[in-house]
Parts: C-alpha cells; sequence; structure tokens
C-alpha cells in the first residue's frame, strides 16, 4: 500500500472513531425527530460540546463539537470539528471544518484532542 493510501486510510479511521465517540456520548437518546441536541461535558478546567442541528437554509443537519478551557466565569474554545451529518445511517456527510487553536488540522489530531478532553472529563471512550 502507498504511503498516499495509508494516510486516506489514517483519515478514514479517525473520523469512523469521531463517528463513534459522537454516537456513543453525545446522540445515543435522539429520536428520529429531534429538531437540535446539545450535550455538554465538563469539569472544573476543560469542556466538551456537541450540538447536533439544522441551520437555516440547509437541508442536512450539522454536527458540531467544541473542545476548550473554562474558568468559574466563561469558556474558550480551542478546538472544533463541523461535518454534516446523516441521521438515518448514523455517520458524517462533508466535513467543514476541523480546527485546533485556530488552525486547520488532521483529523487524527482532532480525535486525539477530544479523546484527551473527555478523558479530564471524566467520560470515557473506547475507540478501535
Amino acid at each position: 500500500m502507498s504511503l498516499e493510501l495509508e494516510l486516506v486510510a489514517d483519515v478514514r479511521q479517525a473520523l469512523r472513531s469521531i463517528e463513534r465517540i459522537v454516537l456513543e456520548c453525545a446522540f445515543d437518546s435522539a429520536d428520529d425527530d429531534w429538531s437540535e441536541v446539545e450535550r455538554t461535558f465538563d469539569c472544573g478546567e476543560a469542556y466538551v460540546s456537541f450540538s447536533l442541528c439544522t441551520d437555516p437554509g440547509d437541508i442536512r443537519p450539522s454536527v458540531r463539537i467544541e473542545l476548550g478551557v473554562q474558568d468559574e466565569s466563561s469558556r474558550h474554545p480551542t478546538a472544533g470539528f463541523k461535518a454534516q451529518w446523516n441521521r438515518e445511517e448514523g455517520t458524517f456527510g462533508q466535513v467543514q471544518s476541523i480546527l485546533i487553536d485556530g488552525k486547520q488540522c488532521g483529523a487524527q489530531r482532532f480525535l486525539r484532542r477530544l479523546e484527551g478532553t473527555l478523558a479530564l472529563a471524566g467520560v470515557s471512550v473506547l475507540c478501535d
């Protein structure tokens, strides 16, 4: 297998792992007729927020994941993910953005940050 194909396979695997986290942590209780779902996990210093909604003018819903740090009075996002969401299959459609510290990054790096932040918040996830 060429290096390029291995990189594509790694990205696909990271996206599948993020999908599993979304399904396991955030939308396990979302009914088929939902209009918007939001779920947040936090500890004293970090948070992960999952949001599933349909933006005005969009046909497909989007999933957003925001990671950040917090103190007693405010939250400061440090990473974000946005993709279209296929409700029937529980999978991502087009990935629109993956950011860490305001810069585009790869799915693998975002997955590591997501897993680390969830662990800080006391949420256990199992990824292959």
